[in-house]
Order: structure tokens, then C-alpha cells, then sequence
């Protein structure tokens, strides 16, 4: 029974010539195991899109003889909706019109399926990259649907959760589900019963499974071995010092990867590194390679211990996404050259070089927006902004992920030149075909290192010719990294233990008379009763006075331009005046002195009951009590759903932009965007080149955020 088709199908993207989709047609077939193949940019995730009613086909049919289709995309960052684990797997069951309490149990049943349900409370920013993906299948599978797509869905798992995850799908396949796998992995494919082959949006072949081994667009398609045989070895007189890793000691304060208390992520790490090697850096999700390389290139400050480097260090960031910010691909590559000086024809040379060294061929690529590339496109783009640097020190996080066999190969081979024209390379990777390759294996776990292939050794003599790595940028990207996370604190208290709308009305009320009361005297009532209440909340004592302080310039800055424009009255007490150029008065009165301190209570109170709202009640709660208050509209046939729906988008669109700004951050500070700089005005001088970047990203999130909704069925 054929439980989806397309037919003859076509698409094209807004503003592009080239069709991304032409003239496809295929069949699915209940409780069938589906694979699709193809080079990065031939067209697999469009169809997907489109197969799962994300995107409508321009031409040609989709029949689903059985609703909802569901998705999991290949980034679980962009399909994550809510801020909470079981809040997030709930949404779709109450998309679907079940009850709040029926949907969390689905939605707990989903979480137990995939393996996640002690993870239920946690914050969806705090988990690893593997657990997003659990998280973002838990989604789809509490839609019960009968088809499931997974789009390059492991392309970033580590491999033992890409195990997990391929067991689970064959579970599930067991089970009746319809299976639609896009997917560059032989292994992957393999399970397949059907296999569809794209080349440039089109169908160019169907294979089954008892011909998979003999087909020739396969073999083509997966045979590009690396030789794992041929490892540079470099003798110890040609060995030259550039990274000193000297008994570093660092742990996470309050950002996404929290440690036990008092246990440090790495402690006395101590690692070299020479010149003209290849260095591969293997463990799984959470066990330091990222954060590693951040420390080696600034954008992290180690607790203990020193750094020291030979040069600037380049790093290209896992998340090829945040890496592009310039509008055209060309541009985004000489974003970095152009910083370091390089104009006119040296600018074009180097940019050239780049994009030829990752197989990105300048005539076809140098008018495409960045935003019209494929996954892989992408992938490769961000690879030569950094290569662009021409850095003597480059480090590549996850450099192949979500790359087609072909390109794979060619990035490991462009790493290799790299190195053996006398660059120090480190990348990380999950595939041992790409650890054997490299001259160097390096395997973490937990943020210790528990096998090193060939450990360098630098004289203390050596070291006198490199620098201590640090970037003055570095504290302004760590404080956007501590604004990410949430304030919420589990306790035992009254305020803690209040159901949903009680506590909404309780801070409702502090809210508005914060702001709305005019009388000193009830303006200093209602602060004793916010204090009782921060006090009745466990709320810390020292986190209330440094974000009085945090607040105090503005305060101050709007008190100025009430003493300098609010007039003076009748019968006011005038007690000091100053004349300037004879005809402008600055006074101090008592009318003046009241607004100030009314202006200071009204931001005191405001500011008293968000914090604790936010530290007694967690995100969903929030969004339950807010929607519980909206409740009496039902009955006058407001749009109830619409209003919730833009708070929850709120709560989570705020952690998210300022993920994104950290991440545009880290970039332009690796491409040279944003000099060293001390200062106020300098420093407030440095957030302007983010701006433009920042509001690409926004867009890209929202464009994100809306595919998530759709594959969650609003």
C-alpha cells in the first residue's frame, strides 16, 4: 500500500534560476525503509521538506495518504521549540488539540521511549548535541506519525549516540512506522529495503536492496577511502613549537555545560603541538573537544594554568550556520583577508585559493547567497572564511559533518596540504577512518585526555618564542554566554511549590503596582512587601544588589534628564540653582528629588518581582499561568492560541538571540571583525559590526522556528 507519493514534482528557491527540484517522482510504501542519496546541493532536504508539507512543490502533486508526515532535521538546535525538555515534546500533542495533561503524558512516554526522560525538567539549551537530537525525535514521535523523515538526523552524533539512534529507528521500523532516511552514510543506507539516487534535483536512479553492492552510482558515490597509512612523521630537528597547553585547569560558571560543584571540566591538562602536523581530536559529545579548541583560540579563559601559541589562532566553529554572516559567499570569505588589510587583486587571489581548496568553485559560487546554499555548501563556505586567514594555527571543529563522501575525502586532503605546507592543523571528528588519517590521535573523555598517539614534547627553552593566548574580547562574549541560562533555582519554598496561576497573578500584581503606583509612601510600602516576597523566595541577597547595580547607569542617566527638564513649580523648595548663559536654570527641588526617588522605587519593584518570578517558577509554568490567565477569553472566542503561542516564542526567542549573538562574537573575533579595545565607548563600538549579522540571523532563526511549527503541526 503506498502511503506517500510525488509526482513529478519541481521546485525552485525564491530568487535562484537553477531549480533545486526537477521533475521528481516517488513512492513509499507502508512500513517501508526508504533511503535517499546524493551529493551535497542535489536536492535531498528540499524534497524532504516538501515530502512533510514544510515547503509547497511549484509544480507537480504530493499525495500522504496518511497525516501527520513527520521530520527531524539535521540540526536539533533549529527544531527545538520550548525551553523545556517535556514542554517541548508536549507541543505538538497539543497542536493536535489534546488536553495539557494528556499531551505531557504522550509527551513523557516519547521521552521514555528515546531514552530522555530523566531529562525531562532540564533546560533544552543545556543538553548535549546528541540529546537535542533525542529531544528533537521525542518531538516527532509524540505525533504519533505512521511516515517518519530523517534528514541527516546523525550527521553530529557522536558514535554511541548514533547507535542509540539507529537502534531506536530500526525499533521503530519494527513497529510499522514508515521509514524515509537522507543520508550520506553507507551504513545508513544499507538498512534501506529502496533507494532513491539525486543528482541536480533529479531522480538518477531507484535501487533496491539486493542490488545495492553491484550499483555503479553507489560504488562511485561511497568509494573515497582515506590512506590511513601514510602519517607525516617529522623529525624531531624540523620540529617547530607553536601550541603549549601547560596544566590547565577551567570549568563552566553558569553557561550550558554546568560541572559538579567544585569539580573543574579540565583539570592539569597539559598538551604540545608542533608545525606541520595533522592533528585528529576524538571522544564523545560532552567530553571537551569544542571547548578545548576555544581555549586554545582565546574565545574561552582558562582558571589555572597557561596558554601559549606561536601566532593567532584561527578556529572554524562547529555550527557552520552562525559562521556566515555576509549576504554573498564570495564576500563572506574576504570578510577575514579584507580585516587583515588585503585589497584589489591580492584580496581575490587569496579568496580564490580558499574556495579552491574546499572544492567550491569560484565562477559557479561567487554570486550565490549564503542563504540559498545546501547543508554541506555551507559547511565548506565556513571552512574557507577560515582558511581565507591564512593563519600559520588552524583549528577545524567537526570540519566534515553533514559532508558527502566525496567532499569528505577532499576536506581530510585539504587539511593534509595544510599541514604539510608547515601549518599546525587540530580537528576534531566522530569518524576513526578520519582519526586514522590524521599524523596524530588524541582521545578525550570528560575533559581528560585518555590516549595520545604520539605526545609532543617543548623544551622550556622553546617556549621563550610563543605568546600567552588571551583576547580582551573574550569577557564581553563570556557575558553574553551568562545571560543564556535561566535563573530558575529548584527549592522548597511556599512561593516554589504555588500552582501556575496563583504565582502569575502574584507577580501581575507586583508588576503593574510597581509601575502604576505615583506615591512615594506606597511606592515604599509595596518595596518592604517585594523584599518580603524576595526574602519568602530564598531569593540570593547578592544577586538582587548586582543587579541593582547593573541597572543604577540607566537610573541615573534618566534621573539626569529629569533634574535637567522637569520644571520647576509654584511652591516647590528650590535648594541649590545654577545658571548657564544666562537664560537656562539647572535647580535641585523637592519636586525633583521625589520624582527621582519614585523613578528608583518603580525600578526597584519591577525589578524584584521579574527576578523572583523567574527564580521560583520555570519557563513552563510561566507559560501555564499566563495561559490559564487568558483562559476566560476562550469564551468570547479570542484567539487564545495565537497570544500563547507569541509568549512562549518570547521566552524562547531571547536565550536565542543571544546564543546567536555569542556565536556571530566568537566569529568575527577569529576573523579579525573586532581589534582588542579597552574602554566604554570602544567597547559599546565593538557591538556595532554585530548588528547587521545578528539581524541575518534572526531572520534565519525565525525562518527556523516557523519549519519547527510546521513539523509540529500548527
Amino acid at each position: 500500500m503506498i502511503l506517500l507519493e510525488a509526482n513529478d514534482i519541481s521546485y525552485t528557491y525564491p530568487h535562484m534560476k537553477k531549480k533545486a527540484l526537477d521533475s521528481v517522482s516517488l513512492e513509499i510504501y507502508s512500513a517501508s525503509y526508504t533511503a535517499i542519496l546524493g551529493e551535497n546541493g542535489s536536492g535531498k532536504s528540499t524534497l524532504g521538506k516538501i515530502l512533510a508539507g514544510i515547503l509547497v512543490a511549484d509544480s507537480g502533486s504530493i499525495i500522504a495518504h496518511e497525516k501527520p508526515v513527520g521530520i527531524v532535521f539535521q540540526s536539533p538546535k533549529h527544531q527545538i521549540i520550548a525551553g523545556e525538555v517535556l514542554k517541548d515534546s508536549s507541543l505538538g500533542p497539543e497542536n493536535m488539540g489534546k488536553s495539557r495533561k494528556d499531551a505531557k503524558k504522550i509527551a513523557l512516554e516519547a521521552l521514555k521511549e528515546i531514552g530522555l526522560a530523566e531529562k525531562m525538567d532540564a533546560n533544552t539549551l543545556s543538553l548535549s548535541l546528541g540529546q537535542m537530537q533525542k529531544l528533537a525525535m521525542a518531538g516527532i514521535i509524540a505525533l504519533s506519525p505512521k511516515i517518519i523523515i530523517f534528514d541527516e538526523a546523525l550527521s553530529m552524533i557522536d558514535p554511541g549516540g548514533r547507535q542509540e539512534i539507529l537502534a531506536l529507528i530500526d525499533d521503530l521500523h519494527e513497529r510499522g512506522k514508515t521509514i524515509i532516511s537522507i543520508t550520506h552514510d553507507e551504513d545508513e543506507a544499507k538498512k534501506a529495503e529502496r533507494i532513491y539516487f539525486m543528482q541536480e534535483g533529479k531522480i538518477q536512479s531507484i535501487i533496491d536492496k539486493k542490488d545495492f553492492e553491484n550499483d555503479a552510482d553507489l560504488r562511485a558515490f561511497f568509494h573515497y577511502p582515506l590512506d590511513t597509512k601514510q602519517k607525516q612523521a617529522i623529525k624531531e630537528d624540523k620540529k617547530k613549537p607553536t601550541i603549549s597547553i601547560d596544566s590547565v585547569s577551567f570549568s563552566y560558571q553558569n553557561t550550558k555545560q554546568k560541572t559538579e560543584k567544585g569539580k573543574d571540566f579540565f583539570q592539569n591538562l597539559s598538551l604540545q603541538f608542533c608545525s606541520s602536523s595533522l592533528t585528529a581530536i576524538m571522544g564523545p559529545s560532552g567530553s571537551g573537544k569544542t571547548t578545548l579548541f576555544e581555549l586554545i583560540a582565546g574565545l574561552l579563559e582558562a582558571k589555572d594554568g597557561e596558554i601559549l601559541s606561536s601566532g593567532k589562532v584561527s578556529l572554524a566553529l562547529q555550527d557552520a550556520n552562525a559562521a556566515l554572516f555576509e549576504e554573498f559567499a564570495v564576500d563572506d570569505i574576504a570578510f577575514g583577508p579584507r580585516n587583515q588589510g588585503l585589497k584589489g587583486k591580492k584580496l581575490l587571489e587569496r579568496v580564490q585559493k580558499a574556495m579552491a581548496l574546499v572544492n567550491l568553485d569560484y565562477d559557479v559560487f561567487k554570486d550565490k547567497k549564503t542563504l540559498a546554499l545546501s547543508g554541506g555548501q555551507k559547511r565548506k563556505l565556513s571552512l574557507a572564511g577560515i582558511i581565507a586567514l591564512d593563519s600559520d594555527i588552524l583549528l577545524f571543529d567537526e570540519p566534515t559533518a553533514g559532508l558527502d563522501p566525496k567532499s569528505r575525502s577532499e576536506i581530510m586532503a585539504t587539511m593534509k596540504a595544510l599541514a604539510n605546507a608547515g601549518k599546525t592543523v587540530l580537528f576534531s571528528t566522530h569518524r576513526k577512518e578520519e582519526g586514522a588519517f590524521a599524523d596524530r590521535l588524541i582521545l578525550l573523555e570528560e575533559g581528560t585526555v585518555i590516549y595520545d598517539e604520539a605526545p609532543s614534547k617543548i623544551r622550556q627553552e622553546e617556549k621563550e618564542g610563543l605568546k600567552t593566548v588571551k583576547r580582551s574580547e573574550g569577557k564581553i562574549l563570556a557575558g553574553l554566554q551568562r545571560g543564556i541560562g535561566s535563573d530558575y533555582m529548584k527549592k522548597n519554598t511556599a512561593l516554589h511549590k504555588a500552582k501556575p496561576l496563583p504565582s502569575f497573578l502574584l507577580f501581575l500584581g507586583l508588576f503593574i503596582f510597581g509601575i502604576a503606583l505615583q506615591s512615594p509612601k506606597s511606592l515604599g510600602a509595596l518595596s518592604l512587601f517585594s523584599i518580603l516576597y524576595a526574602i519568602i523566595s530564598q531569593f540570593p541577597l547578592k544577586k538582587i544588589i548586582k543587579r541593582i547595580f547593573l541597572v543604577l547607569p540607566w537610573i541615573a542617566f534618566l534621573l539626569f534628564f529629569q533634574i535637567l527638564f522637569f520644571g520647576t513649580r509654584p511652591g516647590d523648595i528650590v535648594y541649590t540653582s545654577i545658571s548657564f548663559f544666562s537664560k537656562w536654570t539647572l535647580s535641585l527641588t523637592s519636586a525633583k528629588i521625589e520624582l527621582c526617588i519614585k523613578t528608583f522605587l518603580h525600578f526597584f519593584n519591577v525589578l524584584i518581582a521579574l527576578s523572583v518570578y523567574n527564580f521560583t517558577k520555570t519557563e513552563t509554568e510561566i507559560i501555564e499561568g499566563f495561559e490559564d490567565f487568558l483562559k476566560p477569553l476562550c469564551y468570547i472566542k479570542v484567539p487564545v492560541k495565537y497570544i500563547k503561542l507569541l509568549f512562549l516564542l518570547v521566552f524562547r526567542f531571547i536565550p536565542l538571540l543571544l546564543d546567536e549573538a555569542a556565536s556571530i562574537l566568537k566569529t568575527q573575533i577569529i576573523r579579525e571583525g573586532i581589534k582588542e579595545t579597552k574602554g566604554l565607548f570602544k567597547t559599546v563600538k565593538i557591538f556595532l559590526p554585530l548588528f547587521i549579522p545578528l539581524v541575518l540571523q534572526t531572520i534565519r532563526r525565525a525562518e527556523y522556528l516557523s519549519d519547527a511549527l510546521i513539523a509540529r503541526q500548527y
